[in-house]
């Protein structure tokens, strides 16, 4: 995919006209006291020079239509009669200068009044000691009136800031010095002229790398970026979900025809005939890697293996994946792997590529700095086929060298070598392939294991100094979202019970590219357990998805029972009076409730009363018979859980109801004491005691 881009101009760092400046006096810039100083934009001074001209005059003039700035009349050597504003260049390396002057009237070039003009870079606030221009006379060299546009460079390497100064001599009332249009811009690949090519390219855009939850998410389209200029192009580099990511070292393919090793052969190079260049990779290697979706990119660094200084970045890529089995036209091969033409069951796992022309290109660094050459597939297609006759192969024995895991293909070339244009030379690239170790498993759970490459690729054939740019923006799969579970079950609270089977629940993820999440009961406590009707379980789940996000669910439900028994049924007694307190009539009356009283929940019930025998509560309290006494008692029926129920409140009666035997009487006689026989009569009448 490419996209063709305009460019914009490059950046300007500096520029006066010296137009729309409103003077106080026109005819003296420099008057005591009434100095002028530019109020419209600050970008330029008077120097110090000013202060004390002599009898010069500094002004602004119009000439046919024109603004100027005009110094006449004397100055001593080395005035300083005027500085630019100070310009940030810590982003270039070099700038161009310009500006124009005039000069007129009696200037001279030599003798003893000699007149000079000198312009002065000033770095870091610190005057060069070499002008950048210098003039005696006039302007143009000759004795009269003339006008010149000077372009200088300036290195600014390891600068932060640069101004101009400029420094005169006048020595007679009629000579004047004139400047007007001054500019500086960017100039960082130094040929003098400001212009778009010094400016760096640029993506513009959000390229930076990212990731995404899930494998349908990875990018099937390039972002939304653009480029200031050149033909911006972008390819996907997508892996395969469980896909090893292919990638190898690319080494000179190793030859057995005695000729020298090489990665990369440029056949005329320079469009020298006969020059047939080899190139080896440098310390920064040569990388093969072959995406799953049919892309491959062959990229790294090689160097002249003739003259190491002279070094091309390398930069190809190749689509339109075919295998060797559906390839439908030629194999290149050496000689004593003994392949044919056509192929054979050795070819058949090969892949082969087509070079993309949009978005391939070698860029020089080193002895080669500025060279770029763009690069397209040889052979071309054929008039009535779709594709070459011969491709970019990958395989054992396809690097046409050797019968080795390798790779290689044919090419054109064209650009620009160190400034001499060339179109049209051939190439090769021969490479044996090492597979590097560790990568990329294409497993989607694993972060960052999953990845798509989104490769940008801008060129630009009119600015071989800065005419290439790649940028690879990596999007991986790392999910980080918890799986949610589809039927948890909710908190529940049960009358009685009973206690509910543990439920088969399920999950599901944000993702699709994994099983679906794993789900396991973790089991249950009881707590709080008074019965088999009062308790609370606990049970508890996970769910964990392929990545390893997992949740938990708790449950908790309570089985209650919140209604107290039916009420004890209990009824009035009476007793008759035993004469012992009737204690186990009582005890029995009180436990004659039981099982009186039913539970909702079907648990047993226990009762209880408020009694306590002996004298409390009750009404009388002489348990011996000869009157009556009773208690009143409340009784309770308690179920397994503690709810109670109150009953009626039933008395117990003891009363005496039965009159007692007949008394037994004896007849006595006794001897008469004179006395009346008081005492024994008394006895007598006690003898009965006991006899009822």
């Amino acid at each position: 995919m490419s996209f063709c881009v305009g460019s914009v101009s490059a950046q300007s760092l500096y520029s006066e006209d010296f137009e729309n400046e409103t003077p106080i006096n026109a005819g003296d810039l420099c008057e005591v006291g009434n100095e002028y100083s530019p109020a419209f934009d600050g970008n330029w001074s008077l120097g110090p020079a000013c202060a004390n001209p002599g009898a010069g005059t500094p002004k602004l003039v119009d000439i046919t239509g024109e603004t100027w700035l005009e110094y006449n009349d004397s100055y001593p050597a080395d005035s300083e009669v005027w500085n630019s504003a100070t310009v940030d260049v810590t982003s270039t390396s070099n700038v161009a200068v310009s500006f124009d002057l005039r000069s007129t009237g009696s200037l001279d070039a030599g003798g003893g009044y000699i007149d000079r003009l000198e312009m002065f870079a000033v770095l870091d606030g610190t005057q060069s000691a070499t002008p950048l221009f210098s003039v005696t006379g006039h302007v143009n060299g000759m004795n009269n009136a003339g006008e010149i546009t000077v372009n200088e460079d300036v290195d600014v390497s390891g600068a932060s800031s640069l101004a101009l100064r400029m420094v005169i001599k006048l020595t007679g009332a009629d000579e004047r010095y004139q400047l007007d249009d001054v500019s500086m811009c960017s100039d960082s690949n130094g040929d003098g002229v400001c212009n778009e090519c010094d400016e760096p390219l640029e993506i513009y855009g959000d390229v930076s790398d990212y990731t995404v939850q899930c494998a349908d998410d990875l990018p099937t389209m390039p972002g939304m970026v653009t480029a200031e200029r050149g033909n911006l192009g972008a390819v996907i580099g997508a892996q395969g979900i469980n896909e090893q990511e292919v990638v190898y070292n690319a080494t000179p393919a190793a030859g057995t025809d005695n000729q020298t090793d090489w990665a990369l052969k440029l056949f005329n190079f320079g469009d020298v005939a006969g020059n047939h260049v080899n190139f080896v990779p440098t310390a920064e290697n040569l990388q093969l890697r072959e995406y799953s979706n049919g892309v491959a990119i062959l990229e790294g660094q090689v160097a002249n293996e003739a003259d190491p200084s002279e070094v091309f970045n390398v930069h190809v890529t190749y689509t339109n994946l075919v295998s060797g089995a559906d390839w439908p036209n030629g194999f290149k091969t050496a000689n004593e792997c003994m392949i044919p033409l056509l192929g054979d069951a050795s070819t058949e796992n090969w892949n082969i590529y087509v070079l993309e022309p949009s978005q391939s290109y070698l860029s020089g660094e080193g002895g080669l700095s500025g060279s770029l050459l763009t690069l397209e597939h040889a052979p071309d297609v054929a008039s009535g086929d779709t594709l070459p006759y011969f491709g970019f192969q990958v395989g054992e024995g396809a690097n046409d060298r050797n019968c080795d895991l390798g790779a290689g293909g044919w090419l054109t070339y064209s650009g620009t070598i160190n400034g001499v244009a060339v179109s049209g030379s051939t190439g090769d690239f021969n490479v044996d392939l090492t597979p590097t170790p560790g990568g990329r498993n294409g497993n989607p759970c694993v972060p960052n294991d999953l990845c798509t490459d989104i490769i940008y690729t801008v060129i630009d054939t009119d600015c071989p100094e800065n005419g290439a740019l790649t940028v690879t923006q990596t999007v991986c799969v790392a999910d980080d979202t918890d799986p949610t579970f589809d039927n948890a079950p909710a908190n529940v609270t049960l009358e009685c019970g009973p206690l509910p089977a543990v439920p088969t629940v399920t999950a599901s993820d944000n993702c699709t590219h994994g099983a679906a999440p794993v789900v396991t009961y973790l089991g249950q406590v009881t707590t709080d357990s008074t019965s088999q009707f009062c308790y609370t379980v606990v049970r508890q789940w996970t769910a964990v998805d392929c990545s390893g996000n997992g949740i938990g669910h708790t449950q908790t439900i309570v089985i209650q029972d919140t209604q107290a028994p039916t009420a004890p049924d209990a009824n009035d007694y009476t007793a008759e009076c035993d004469g012992a307190g009737n204690v186990m009539e009582f005890e029995a009356w009180l436990t004659s409730v039981e099982g009186t009283s039913t539970d909702n929940c079907g648990g047993s019930v226990s009762y209880t009363n408020n009694s306590q025998y002996g004298t409390t509560n009750w009404t009388g309290f002489d348990p011996v018979c000869g009157g009556s006494m009773s208690k009143e008692v409340i009784f309770y029926a308690i179920d397994e859980c503690g709810n109670f129920s109150e009953g009626d409140t039933a008395t117990f009666l003891i009363d005496d109801t039965v009159a007692p035997g007949a008394p037994v009487c004896e007849n006595d006689t006794v001897e008469c004491d004179g006395t009346g026989n008081l005492s024994d009569f008394e006895m007598w009448l006690t003898h009965v005691e006991g006899t009822s």
